[in-house]
């Protein structure tokens, strides 16, 4: 099952980066897991599912965040792996 909701290369730029990420994997977390971390936290040319994502969630069209459940669920599993941190981030 895809998790993040069609966009134009991101096919390519998921399997560039799985090799990218191997060495990453950390606190549990499966390779699933930390490209949706990369894919909301990078600071890349991949902005732009950051910014998807977050107009379709202040859009409050509810047929819309249906698209983004999956990967929204994924994500959600993922940072709650990672270690509660002090301070700035």
């Amino acid at each position: 099952e895809h998790c993040v909701p069609s966009n134009r290369g991101l096919k390519n730029f998921l399997l560039t980066k799985k090799q990218d990420l191997r060495n990453r994997l950390h606190y549990g977390l499966n390779k699933e897991e930390a490209v949706a971390i990369y894919l909301c936290t990078t600071k890349s040319s991949n902005k732009k599912i950051y910014h998807d994502l977050n107009d379709t969630l202040r859009s409050e069209d509810v047929k819309s965040i249906g698209t983004w459940l999956s990967f929204l669920k994924l994500l959600n599993t993922a940072l709650k792996k990672l270690p509660p941190v002090k301070g700035e981030v």
